[in-house]
């Protein structure tokens, strides 16, 4: 719902509204959006082949079929996301690229008062041995990524 909302709000289909403001900026040329799963299956030089484990053993499989639309659809590359990381414990700002505000990267990974649980808007929020650290993942049937942000170190990673 939120991605129509961002296409209703700004005129624009949202993975062209994702190029424009988010990837374009943050110059993640790898990265796009894959409104079904058909597009992430089509051969790349960068999109990795999924895999499922059965058995302790990695099996190589197309992505199953469905909608992925909105924040569900993206595909990235671990350098691209290294971008977007960067901008996200940055304050927003990337390379002098401001591509969101301040206040709108502290509301993403800020637990809002008063609500039970970890998750932020976009990230969840833990403590790990006694360090604070914030993270979102993508799961698909034959993908997984998540990136991790340690905001007091200036630290984060990405694992695919």
């Amino acid at each position: 719902m939120l991605a129509r909302l961002v296409e209703v709000a700004s005129g624009q289909a949202f993975d062209a509204y994702l190029q424009q403001n988010v990837f374009a900026p943050l110059a993640m040329r790898d990265t796009l959006s894959a409104p079904t799963s058909a597009i992430p299956a089509q051969p790349t030089q960068l999109l990795a082949q999924g895999h499922v484990m059965a058995y302790g053993v990695a099996l190589r499989l197309p992505e199953l079929s469905g909608f992925l639309g909105g924040s569900g659809g993206l595909a990235s590359t671990a350098a691209d996301l290294a971008q977007y990381l960067v901008a996200q414990g940055n304050q927003g700002v990337q390379s002098d690229r401001r591509v969101l505000s301040a206040f709108g990267t502290e509301l993403m990974q800020t637990l809002p008062a008063g609500v039970a649980g970890s998750y932020a808007m976009g990230w969840t929020t833990s403590v790990v041995q006694g360090t604070a650290a914030v993270e979102h993942n993508g799961v698909l049937s034959t993908f997984y990524a998540d990136a991790v942000l340690l905001p007091a170190s200036g630290y984060g990673f990405v694992l695919l």
